[in-house]
């Protein structure tokens, strides 16, 4: 019978997305490996494959592995489960202290949210209508102050409700004020051409 080939299996060998939870993809791992092994694929090569596919970190643990076990798939995600996964606590308090990237934009910042959220309690279901609430909160409160009272004042009972609307309301709130201090710099602008233009008229006379 016939094997998997190498480029076929390194299709299926997940990679590492930034931000990822760790359990969720030694869970991946774990999958591609229960298909390979069912195609006759070796476990040393998917071993050899995985490395390359691990951020910098999760590829530092396997470098400190022993040769053998660097060989075995159950004990490379024993490992990184050991070595790189955050206590739920760890998340959750990560969760309550969060602010928003300087770079970061708003639904990538709500994004992040929930994505904390959901590691630190582990939840696969839909959030309940006091979890959205919450997650709000923890958005509103990520932001400057300035901003987060603004934008306390201007949301609707909807947007306060769910923090993906909540973070497209910041969205436009921000570009709005971005075309607004562009309008304004404009006019001062035009004010300072008119002012020169004036000054030099009264020096001519």
């Amino acid at each position: 019978m016939a094997s998997m080939t190498t480029r076929e299996a390194t299709t299926l060998i997940p990679k590492w997305s930034a931000g990822e939870n760790i359990g969720n993809f030694c869970k991946k791992i774990e999958a591609a490996w229960d298909y390979c092994k069912s195609e006759n694929f070796e476990e040393e090569k998917f071993c050899k494959i995985l490395k390359l596919q691990l951020h910098t970190d999760a590829a530092e643990v396997m470098d400190n592995m022993s040769e053998g076990d660097k060989k075995d798939v159950s004990k490379i995600t024993k490992e990184l489960r050991s070595r790189l996964d955050k206590q739920k606590s760890e998340y959750l308090r990560e969760f309550s202290e969060v602010t928003k990237r300087p770079n970061e934009g708003y639904n990538e910042f709500a994004l992040r949210i929930k994505r904390l959220y959901k590691q630190g309690t582990d939840s696969a279901t839909v959030p309940t209508a006091g979890e959205e609430r919450m997650m709000v909160e923890t958005f509103l409160n990520g932001l400057p102050e300035k901003e987060s009272s603004a934008l306390r004042l201007m949301a609707t009972d909807k947007e306060c409700s769910s923090v993906d609307a909540m973070a497209k309301r910041a969205s436009r709130c921000s570009t709005r004020q971005k075309q607004l201090q562009k309008e304004i710099n404009a006019i001062r602008g035009d004010l300072e051409t008119l002012e020169n233009q004036w000054e030099g008229m009264e020096t001519d006379q």
